[in-house]
């Protein structure tokens, strides 16, 4: 299991299925009680860092993270990563009734198997603005990437996410909605 305590949520941290279970239906718990207080409500679960990246590939993660999902809003959609990448904690969502929302990540690469490179890759981060661009028109008209090998990899987005943790998050926010806009595209939030 995972829980984002360290480094931006980036380190694995061990936990038993239990304990993350309480931690996530706590996090939600109390989220709703501040997003209630300022007239508003939660759309959607998204998971951060290394235990979005666990719960993936870990089917007791995922299971975790889905069922404390469902105890906390059974209406709440979970943000997965799209194409094969996602497959396990799509199965999660699916055994505990839940929807989903696939995302891709125009500022991130991919391997061919469809996961994203890991962050400790030289090449897991793509900070040039028009590039980004370019592959977020690719993902949502053509649901597509290419991997870093060069293999073009299915991705079926619902949502795209930039990074907000590095500098040229504003430039390549700024560039992926005008190339979107430009190709036709509404650019608007999940419902």
């Amino acid at each position: 299991m995972s829980l984002n305590t360290d480094r931006f949520g980036r380190r694995h941290v061990a936990t038993s299925r239990a304990d993350l279970f309480n931690t996530v239906l706590y996090q939600l718990g109390a989220l709703s009680a501040f997003t209630t207080l300022h007239g508003t409500r939660i759309r959607h679960v998204k998971a951060h860092g290394a235990l979005y990246l666990r719960m993936m590939f870990d089917p007791e993660t995922a299971d975790a993270v889905a069922a404390a999902v469902k105890a906390s809003d059974p209406e709440l959609p979970v943000v997965i990563l799209a194409g094969t990448g996602g497959q396990v904690m799509q199965a999660a969502a699916d055994n505990h009734g839940l929807q989903t929302l696939k995302e891709a990540f125009p500022d991130r690469s991919y391997l061919p198997t469809g996961e994203l490179t890991a962050r400790s890759h030289p090449a897991s981060l793509v900070l040039e603005p028009e590039l980004a661009a370019e592959r977020a028109v690719d993902m949502v008209l053509r649901n597509s990437v290419t991997a870093v090998d060069g293999t073009p990899i299915p991705v079926n987005a619902d949502t795209l996410c930039i990074h907000g943790d590095n500098e040229a998050a504003p430039e390549i926010a700024a560039a992926v909605r005008r190339a979107l806009e430009q190709a036709g595209v509404d650019v608007k939030p999940p419902a």
